[in-house]
């Protein structure tokens, strides 16, 4: 693994099980380094299949995985996984270990002795928002859910990998400790410049913490894109299907003035209102819907685009872009 946050790249990757399962079928795209993405599907859809594939659990038939253009299959498993963040579900802590001992495994693999170890463990804690005065003595059944899954994000995280691999972390939360985990989850990235994959069944999750969509379905890639793609420019119509539920909520809570601006027609005339390219979509609306605004000006990184008719947003929200 590189000393920095690796690009990773899936090409012609498939799967097929010996019973006959295609689990993956052509797939090719890749990860920027550094960024966050979240791979979307349904169960079976092949996502977590894919999530496998990048610590060599499982293997391709055919395709390669590839960080920073080195093949994975060239790389010793063991050393490759210690080398990646890895949180499961419901976190997969050792239950008759404390928090600190469970945060400390990967430092302890990689043969750190035990003063760099503990350094490792609670600087991993107060990351992951655990304190390690306060939890690390505390066994899993000790804590609540979301405390166990902050324990097991500080395990992936301890020993500072490049490369975190997150399969459904947050879905037995309830949806308050949730959505606080997933903002939580943008900043840690953040902070560490790391890459991120991230498993989830949830869309509105996707949108919220990540930089990319792919959308899996059946072992096929159906599209992949920045969440502002995904909602506005659908690639067909099984792609259309992931957001059809949600799709006006998404792109009222998700989407910024700055990312709508490109899809909107520009008006005659000067816009009344003057409004910030970083607020959401629902923010700006309700503010023009508060002072009776029609038109406006967005304000995104010096310049200004428009006017805008507020008509034109509703338009676009409700039709997706041409």
């Amino acid at each position: 693994m590189p000393d920095h946050a690796p690009e990773v790249a899936f090409t012609g990757v498939s799967l097929r099980y010996p019973n006959g399962v295609q689990a993956l079928d052509g797939v090719t795209f890749s990860v920027p380094a550094g960024t966050i993405c979240a791979l979307m599907g349904g169960s079976g859809s092949g996502k977590t299949t894919l999530l496998k594939l990048v610590n060599r659990v499982e293997h391709p038939c055919t395709g390669q995985v590839c960080l920073d253009g080195r093949p994975v299959d060239n790389a010793d498993p063991v050393v490759l996984r210690r080398s990646i963040g890895y949180v499961i579900q419901e976190g997969g802590l050792f239950p008759h270990w404390s928090a600190a001992r469970n945060v400390g495994l990967v430092p302890r693999l990689l043969g750190c002795d035990q003063r760099t170890t503990d350094e490792l463990v609670i600087s991993a804690m107060d990351l992951a928002r655990i304190p390690h005065a306060e939890f690390g003595r505390r066994r899993p059944d000790q804590l609540s859910g979301g405390q166990r899954q902050r324990v097991a994000i500080a395990r992936a995280i301890a020993a500072r990998p490049r490369l975190l691999l997150l399969d459904e972390p947050f879905g037995a939360l309830d949806p308050a400790i949730r959505s606080e985990m997933q903002d939580e989850l943008r900043a840690l990235v953040k902070r560490l410049g790391c890459t991120v994959i991230l498993v989830t069944h949830d869309i509105a999750e996707a949108f919220a913490v990540a930089d990319r969509i792919a959308l899996i379905d059946r072992g096929r890639l159906v599209q992949i894109g920045s969440p502002v793609e995904i909602a506005l420019r659908p690639s067909d119509a099984v792609a259309a299907a992931f957001t059809a539920k949600q799709a006006l909520e998404l792109r009222l809570r998700y989407l910024r003035l700055a990312d709508v601006a490109a899809h909107l027609p520009a008006c005659a005339g000067d816009g009344t209102e003057e409004l910030p390219g970083e607020r959401t979509i629902a923010d700006a609306l309700g503010a023009l819907a508060r002072t009776g605004g029609e038109r406006f000006t967005v304000l995104h990184q010096g310049r200004r685009l428009g006017p805008f008719e507020r008509r034109a947003v509703w338009d676009l929200l409700q039709r997706g872009a041409a």
